[in-house]
């Protein structure tokens, strides 16, 4: 009797080969697939470093963050608004990362314009350095909407969103809750008659926008124990500054028709 383990190898056939072979084709197709999908993850993410690159490797600068805006039905808020120019002086808008600590992303109803100095004296420390400041500086919760020199106005939170620069906390028609806050530039060097004007231009511009008066401007100290805008209390100049509000207000008034 022939030993079972004797018998005699035979060669597959054709068939057999052809089966065999279509087996290994159809083994090599998740490995073929996961080849393109990590190809194509290489390149979303080589034209993602070349974007940042190409914006000085600033994120916010490729993703745009959404801010909030109220629809003008939404009671207790104000619609913000935008403009180009105050008095003659272009408005950068140059906004605080929406994810930076100096962002609440909180909208609120304006029912103020807020006047500060940044008591700042160094010679460099206008409108941009302090923009570059807010933007870069992620240690801290205190911003402020604008910052205006004798030259320039930058724009670093939307109007409608709270910011926190009045020193009250959380106070129900507080500074905090309902002002927009307006930083003058006091640097070394700088002419700060002109930077009185360009502000008065501006919160004049903020009154119009936002159908408020010149009853609306309030300083630092109005809402806590602080000598703020310092130079303009400690020069006696705060008559002199609002009067300057006013005469700027009419006169956009008047341009205004209203």
């Amino acid at each position: 009797m022939m030993n079972r383990n004797s018998r005699k190898k035979t060669k597959p056939s054709t068939v057999s080969k052809l089966r065999n072979k279509g087996k290994h084709r159809h083994r090599k197709g998740p490995v073929s697939l996961l080849t393109v999908l990590l190809a194509m993850i290489a390149l979303v993410l080589a034209l993602f470093i070349i974007a940042l690159a190409e914006h000085d490797w600033n994120v916010q600068d490729v993703f745009t963050f959404p801010t909030p805006s109220p629809t003008p039905s939404e009671p207790g808020v104000t619609v913000n608004r935008e403009f180009d120019e105050a008095g003659g002086i272009a408005v950068v808008q140059n906004y605080i990362p929406y994810d930076s600590p100096r962002r609440t992303g909180e909208i609120r109803e304006i029912k103020y314009v807020t006047i500060h100095e940044t008591d700042n004296r160094s010679a460099d420390a206008d409108a941009a350095q302090h923009a570059l400041f807010l933007t870069s500086n992620t240690t801290d919760i205190t911003a402020w909407h604008y910052t205006v020199d004798d030259h320039s106005i930058y724009h670093h939170i939307p109007d409608n969103e709270i910011a926190w620069n009045a020193g009250d906390s959380r106070t129900e028609d507080g500074g905090n809750m309902n002002g927009i806050g307006i930083e003058m530039c006091v640097n070394y060097g700088s002419d700060f008659e002109q930077t009185m004007k360009n502000t008065a231009w501006l919160a004049a511009k903020l009154l119009v926008t936002y159908d408020l008066t010149p009853d609306d401007v309030r300083l630092h100290a109005d809402f806590m124990d602080k000598e703020c805008p310092h130079r303009l209390i400690s020069e006696g100049r705060v008559p002199e500054f609002y009067q300057m509000i006013r005469d700027c207000y009419h006169i956009l008034k008047e341009q205004s028709g209203s």
